[in-house]
């Protein structure tokens, strides 16, 4: 390293600072030449998890004199253990770090949002609180932003009524073309369909890819009525649909409604992902009947198997534990598609190990420590430093 030029150390830099933090945290750490030489490149890709390190980063951010783009950026609102599904409401300490925690995520969004590529918002916090968030992010200008995965305990319902309440209206995000919302539908009713439409045209009206992870525990009969008949409107699957008969039944038969509603896929869209919710055996609020859903997963799996891959997907479901997707999960899509992998548009071969439990949570997630230098982090990839000075090396034939 000694008797290379500085103008080398420098796109070493950049090609090595394209993890999770965890490089950029390192140098700073090693010298003052190697601190200020790569300090420009230290927060292209950032990932803070839980208040601590958000808060802290964020006062790094007020403090910061010089530009340090930030192009890749995952934040959760919480570290393990989380909040269990059913604490829907909180308490009024709850709320009140939440405040603060909107704060802090005005001052790092702020910081980042003219060099964003990439965003991922993964919040385990209440519907009010973790709504309240959303809604201020989503009141932000990114020019440049092109993928954008929210995950949250909101309805898109509550997620209208709090940016009305806060005075926080979405802003259109002119380069985004692949959206991924994890978050409860309700099974469309009660508005929640005219207002994802409402959200996609507003946000992002030239999205090519979308993905809709359903977490909640309502009925899907009116979900796949919606998408039989648009993906038959759009000739991606056929209007009339041969389903595999439950017992009982001598033959059962699918017919595609016509779209009488906002539709939910715009013209732009070239793929859409959707993953049930998490559940298989409850009371179908929409169906009345104690069947559990079986009888509308067959209609998505219909659906499935009619359609073009590369036009509709069906993922399976996620785990109940994890509210159908888990933090390990998105963290993992995130850094995937930082090196251009597919990230949360393919599934998976294998399941990520998610926890079931609190307890779980605890043991098989590591804590993340305390900030004490400029930039936080709180995973360690697997390829290290001299690694990935060692591919560059070769890249350049230098070696």
């Amino acid at each position: 390293m000694e008797t290379l030029p500085p103008e080398l150390h420098v796109r070493i830099f950049a090609y090595a600072c394209m993890d999770d933090g965890a490089i950029g945290r390192s140098l700073s750490s090693v010298s003052r030449y190697i601190r200020e030489v790569s300090s420009p490149f230290q927060w292209q890709s950032v990932s803070l998890v839980g208040h601590e390190n958000m808060l802290t980063f964020a006062g790094l951010v007020r403090q910061t004199r010089t530009k340090r783009p930030i192009y890749h950026l995952f934040l959760s609102d919480g570290t393990p253990p989380f909040p269990r599904p059913d604490h829907v409401y909180g308490d009024s300490k709850h709320f009140h770090q939440s405040v603060e925690l909107r704060d802090a995520l005005r001052s790092i969004l702020a910081f980042a949002a003219p060099t964003l590529d990439t965003l991922t918002f993964y919040s385990v916090a209440t519907f009010l609180g973790g709504g309240a968030s959303i809604a201020y992010l989503l009141s932000i200008s990114y020019p440049r932003l092109t993928e954008l995965t929210i995950r949250g305990r909101c309805t898109p319902v509550q997620l209208t009524s709090l940016s009305q309440s806060l005075g926080t209206f979405p802003h259109e995000m002119p380069s985004l073309r692949r959206l991924h919302l994890a978050i409860p539908c309700h099974g469309f009713a009660y508005g929640n369909l005219q207002e994802i439409h409402s959200f996609i045209r507003c946000v992002a009206p030239n999205v090519t890819h979308f993905r809709l992870s359903m977490l909640d525990m309502w009925g899907s009969k009116r979900v796949a009525e919606v998408l039989h008949a648009e993906l038959a409107a759009s000739g991606i699957v056929k209007p009339m649909l041969e389903l595999p008969c439950l017992p009982g039944e001598t033959s059962a038969i699918a017919i595609a409604q016509e779209v009488a509603w906002d539709v939910l896929l715009p013209k732009s869209l070239q793929l859409f992902v959707i993953q049930p919710s998490p559940t298989k055996n409850f009371y179908c609020s929409c169906c009345m009947e104690f069947r559990g859903d079986v009888d509308v997963m067959r209609v998505f799996e219909k659906l499935s198997e009619e359609a073009d891959e590369s036009r509709f997907l069906l993922f399976n479901r996620g785990s109940t534990a994890c509210m159908g997707y888990g933090s390990n999960e998105a963290k993992q899509d995130w850094l995937d598609r930082m090196d251009d992998g597919t990230g949360c548009w393919k599934q998976r071969d294998e399941a990520i190990q998610e926890p079931d439990d609190d307890r779980l949570f605890s043991r098989s997630i590591p804590q993340s420590p305390p900030l004490s230098s400029s930039l936080p982090t709180k995973y360690e990839r697997k390829s290290s430093f001299s690694t990935k000075i060692r591919k560059f090396m070769k890249k350049l034939k230098i070696f």
